[in-house]
């Protein structure tokens, strides 16, 4: 489907800017043809040109719930060059990722959110505790605990030597 419309609209003269690839990318999305979006996305990437921020959230919240983790932490690491990501980008890719085990990830994703800002901070804590029953043994309670306990801290409160 994408390699039609791409060929067809090149053939036709058309010039491909971020917009018509997001087009194109949403439009697969919204056909739930999540593979045929993420080549556009890898095309994309190849040429140069830069899939919209809100484009890419979709693609991460499509892949998300396929539990096609990889392509999820690809496509924050994608935004994470440009902009912070919104807070429910590395949840739909947290979610993923623990859905497939890659605990390791998991938390290094939470560290990630926490440093961004004290809403990231708070949905990474939120997430935290709604995921610590998924953490296999000692992550389990180690993480438990650890939501628990910086749950108070804010941003605006001085760290004290």
């Amino acid at each position: 489907m994408q390699r039609t419309a791409v060929a067809e609209m090149e053939q036709r003269g058309v010039e491909l800017d971020s917009s018509c690839y997001s087009a194109l990318v949403e439009a697969c999305i919204s056909c739930r043809s999540v593979d045929h979006a993420f080549k556009i996305f890898k095309d994309m990437q190849k040429r140069g040109i830069d899939l919209t921020e809100d484009s890419c959230y979709e693609l991460i919240s499509a892949c998300g719930f396929g539990d096609q983790w990889r392509r999820c932490v690809e496509v924050l690491r994608f935004l994470q060059r440009k902009v912070v990501p919104i807070a429910s980008a590395y949840c739909s890719t947290v979610r993923a990722c623990v859905r497939c085990k890659q605990f390791p990830l998991v938390l290094q994703l939470l560290l990630q959110m926490e440093a961004h800002s004290q809403p990231h901070y708070q949905t990474a804590q939120e997430l935290r505790l709604e995921l610590a029953e998924s953490l296999p043994g000692g992550w389990k309670t180690w993480e438990s605990c650890r939501a628990h306990d910086y749950a108070f801290r804010t941003w605006e409160q001085p760290v004290k030597p």
